[in-house]
């Protein structure tokens, strides 16, 4: 169970959303930021939160990092080049062509993981959730 609480805050210059919740109380107590993501894309925000001293947790329903990109077709190549979905502060390899395919993909999805040592809670899910409305705080079953 997480209870979160504070439902408002500017954490190092970025306001969040009003109904935003922003703090969870546990052992030890970290900031927490509220939001949905999916693949490269939460990583690179809990790296970016991780840069502004703010901890995070990512659950995630799927076994690895890689999320579900590691179970698509092996002939699948990133509709995009490298050059516009760079990932912060561990850019592709050079040596990666110009189209992604999909080992690269989840090779450096797993390698972003593990250099940030971010928070990865893999193959859980959120299976409920209640506000306590006298004290102002979720508690999320996982």
């Amino acid at each position: 169970m997480l209870e979160l609480s504070e439902k408002r805050k500017i954490v190092e210059g970025f306001q969040l959303m009003p109904d935003s919740v922003v703090k969870f109380s546990a052992t030890p107590t970290l900031e927490w930021v509220e939001g949905m993501f999916s693949f490269k894309t939460r990583l690179i925000q809990a790296a970016r939160l991780k840069a502004l001293g703010v901890d995070c947790v990512i659950i995630d329903k799927n076994e690895e990092a890689e999320g579900n990109w590691a179970e698509r077709y092996d002939c699948l190549k990133f509709h995009i080049q490298k050059s516009c979905c760079q990932t912060p502060y561990l850019p592709y390899p050079d040596e990666y062509p110009a189209i992604l395919e999909k080992p690269m993909l989840v090779e450096h999805t797993k390698r972003y993981a593990e250099t940030f040592h971010l928070n990865l809670l893999n193959s859980f899910t959120v299976e409920g959730s209640s506000f306590n409305e006298s004290k102002g705080t979720w508690h999320f079953k996982i």
